[in-house]
């Protein structure tokens, strides 16, 4: 199985080479934005006829959610969301290539009480949600043979992440602030790289086509979850983390550049039922990040 994988040097991508390295059944070729640029349409045919892949990862996003809402990056985040998405869904049918991409809990506001299924209403409140929801849309209108993965707040002990900004808070500060009103289910992209590569090795028959929730479980504020970082943290020596008193505060007392949902916690039942891959605690994946870190 030859597997054209777009944004190898963000942190999806970084992750899925690091969990293929094993996978013998998988030849996988990693592009950059100098080798397959999504944002242009000749880019990505000529990496498509030069490779002949069998399955496209699309790993390649804008994801700074506050720096999306600065005007002079509105271009640049429709740019990679949508027109490269686009691209990708266009150039991926014409060639019968299957294409699994990646999107976000950021499709919902947050309204909602409880986990959000694959069939409720989007209402994305940010300029980065808004982008990946066109992006899924535009796959959805250009091709059939598609797997959209939405996930949420991915942490991983590659390239840079919300994970890494909070641990080097913790290096540096004695004290933080953390929202207590914003719920989610951490995902560890180890094993999402895990999942992708697992559905890539499935008879195409068995690959039902469609928009699917995966993440870890269960769900949890981001003050809890910051607390838990610094408990399993405080025990790893070579992370050095301070004494830091964690605090919590609510999201209107903590202004950010971009909305985020208050509740984005994601239903995963739809993937469970259909490809019977099973989903893992994220404690387990966070313990195995930072003592990788």
């Amino acid at each position: 199985m030859r597997i054209l994988l777009t944004g190898s040097q963000g942190q999806m991508g970084q992750a899925i080479l690091h969990y293929s390295k094993n996978n013998s059944s998988i030849t996988l070729i990693p592009t950059d934005r100098t080798t397959c640029d999504v944002t242009d349409f000749n880019s990505v045919q000529q990496a498509i006829l030069q490779h002949h892949p069998d399955m496209l990862m699309n790993c390649a996003a804008y994801t700074q959610v506050d720096k999306a809402q600065m005007p002079d990056e509105k271009q640049k985040v429709w740019d990679i969301n949508v027109k490269g998405t686009e691209n990708l869904a266009k150039i991926c049918a014409d060639n019968n290539i299957f294409l699994f991409h990646l999107s976000t809990d950021y499709v919902f506001d947050g309204i909602k009480k409880t986990a959000y299924v694959e069939s409720d209403e989007t209402n994305p409140i940010s300029e980065y949600g808004k982008s990946k929801l066109e992006g899924e849309q535009s796959i959805v209108k250009f091709t059939d043979k598609y797997i959209i993965l939405r996930v949420s707040w991915v942490f991983s002990e590659f390239s840079q992440n919300p994970l890494k900004n909070i641990l080097k808070l913790m290096q540096t500060r004695h004290e933080l602030s953390i929202v207590n009103d914003q719920k989610a289910c951490p995902t560890y992209a180890g094993d999402i790289a895990d999942v992708l590569l697992k559905l890539s090795t499935f008879e195409k028959a068995n690959l039902k086509p469609g928009i699917y929730h995966y993440c870890n479980q269960p769900g949890i504020t981001r003050f809890e979850l910051a607390k838990i970082v610094y408990s399993y943290g405080k025990k790893i020596s070579h992370l050095n983390l301070n004494d830091v008193s964690i605090k919590p505060i609510t999201t209107e007392n903590f202004p950010t550049p971009a909305q985020r949902p208050k509740n984005s916690m994601l239903d995963c039942s739809l993937f469970l039922q259909t490809f019977d891959i099973p989903l893992k605690p994220w404690e387990n994946s966070l313990k195995h990040c930072l003592e990788n870190m």
